[in-house]
């Protein structure tokens, strides 16, 4: 198993909701916006910023032979692929991704602020 494939598989089965995004992208941004609106759960979120990695070329080839696109963002819910930019903020305006983040156990229904 390659060093790229072997790390993203790592990340996205090791954290509830996994991210691969670039920094400076506006659809990432967007995404990022879009789940941190809801009160995530501590060390739920892995969010992969890969445009100052080495491998960065290999993590989007293995992301590609994963989803069929080498765009990013790349989200994965508990190992599995849910979408891009597009699917993540169509789900927010529906309330599904709200629902499937329920689902998942993402959302931090405990914790309080003072």
């Amino acid at each position: 198993m390659s060093h790229a494939k072997e790390f993203v598989e790592n990340a996205i089965h090791g954290s509830k909701v996994c991210v691969f995004s670039k920094s400076y992208d506006h659809a990432c941004q967007q995404t990022r916006a879009a789940l941190n609106s809801f009160q995530l759960a501590p060390d739920v979120l892995s969010w992969i910023e890969i445009e100052n990695r080495g491998d960065s070329d290999e993590i989007q080839d293995y992301l590609k032979q994963l989803t069929g696109d080498t765009s990013l963002p790349r989200v994965f819910f508990n190992g599995a692929f849910v979408g891009g930019a597009d699917d993540t903020l169509r789900a927010k305006e529906n309330g599904s991704l709200e629902r499937n983040l329920e689902d998942i156990g993402a959302i931090d229904h405990f914790t309080t602020w003072s």
